[in-house]
């Protein structure tokens, strides 16, 4: 509410582009927005030949390895799973360390499922409904998994002056996936 178009599209956090995991694109006066995909063109920058300089920076500051899903029980109180009350990642022994959050399950034993149907939550159903949204986590949000950012600093041989007449071969474009090479770091992604 109260923000311009541009934002509603492009916000980081809420905005379309983002809730629709879609991919963003201008040309001058257009703009698109479209089912994301990536590309390749064959576009490498390697260091030595294109690649100017590199950040390589490996972050789990956001690492989640146990999920801990509550839902709400008949009379209200919290509701956990069944044997253990957290689910772990597959990937939780190559951490050294437990990094817990909890998620709240919108759900209560014997209130509407939300289905459209008339049928209610029951605690089998609302466990099994947890039990998944946790899986969720680390299986499409990857909350398990570290984070590698890789920062290139490079240039277009075809914008120099030696390669001027070879600009047209190679070309990246927004979205292209592009392989980075530096042997000397071990780069290779």
């Amino acid at each position: 509410k109260g923000k311009n178009g541009i934002f509603a599209l492009l916000d980081p956090d809420k905005g379309i582009v983002a809730s629709f995991n879609a991919m963003y694109q201008r040309d001058n006066w257009d703009v698109f927005v479209m089912r994301k995909t990536n590309t390749n063109r064959g576009f490498v920058l390697r260091y030595r030949k294109n690649m100017l300089g590199v950040s390589w920076n490996i972050r789990s500051d956001g690492l989640i390895n146990r999920v801990v899903p509550v839902a709400k029980d008949a009379d209200g109180s919290d509701l956990y799973l069944e044997t253990t009350e957290w689910v772990d990642s597959r990937l939780i022994a190559q951490q050294p360390v437990i990094r817990m959050e909890r998620i709240k399950v919108n759900g209560q034993v014997g209130k509407d499922d939300g289905t459209g149907t008339a049928t209610n939550w029951t605690v089998a159903t609302l466990r099994a409904e947890m039990q998944k949204q946790a899986e969720y986590r680390f299986s499409m949000d990857k909350v398990d998994q570290v984070v590698h950012e890789v920062t290139i600093d490079f240039e277009m041989l075809g914008d120099t002056d030696e390669y001027k007449a070879l600009k047209g071969l190679e070309k990246a474009l927004m979205y292209d996936s592009v392989t980075a090479i530096n042997e000397e770091i071990g780069l290779n992604a």
